[in-house]
C-alpha cells in the first residue's frame, strides 16, 4: 500500500503498455488515446512502448520506453500491460473490458 501522499499524485495517472512486436497495435493505441481521454476526463494517459518501437511514436506526449517503466511504474495510479494472443486484439480487448464504448467505435473506424 502506498502513503496518501503519494496516492495523491498519481491516482490521475494511467498508463497503458504495449510491449509486443506488432507496430499496427502501438499505432492503434496511440490513435485512440484522445477518445480514452475523452471518455475519462482528468485521467492523464501515458503510453508505454518497446525501445525498438519508439521511433514511431517518438512525437507524440506522454510515450515510455520499455527500458524507463521500471523507474516510473510507481508514478502511475494505473499500470495496464496490453498482451496479444493469436484470438484476439490487445487494444480491443482492453476498451471493452473498460466500457469504453465511445473510443471502441472509433477504434473499430481506423
Amino acid at each position: 500500500m502506498i502513503p496518501f501522499s503519494q496516492y495523491a499524485k498519481v491516482k490521475n495517472k494511467f498508463c497503458a503498455c504495449y510491449l509486443g512486436p506488432f507496430k499496427q497495435h502501438l499505432i492503434r493505441l496511440v490513435a485512440v488515446r484522445p477518445f480514452i481521454g475523452k471518455e475519462l476526463p482528468g485521467i492523464e494517459i501515458h503510453i508505454g512502448c518497446r525501445d525498438d518501437l519508439f521511433y514511431l511514436v517518438q512525437n507524440e506526449e506522454r510515450i515510455i520506453k520499455e527500458s524507463e517503466i521500471p523507474k516510473l511504474k510507481k508514478k502511475f495510479g494505473y499500470f495496464r500491460d496490453l498482451r496479444y494472443d493469436a484470438n484476439s486484439d490487445p487494444i480491443e480487448c482492453f476498451l471493452m473490458e473498460s466500457e469504453l464504448q465511445k473510443s471502441l467505435e472509433h477504434l473499430s473506424s481506423l
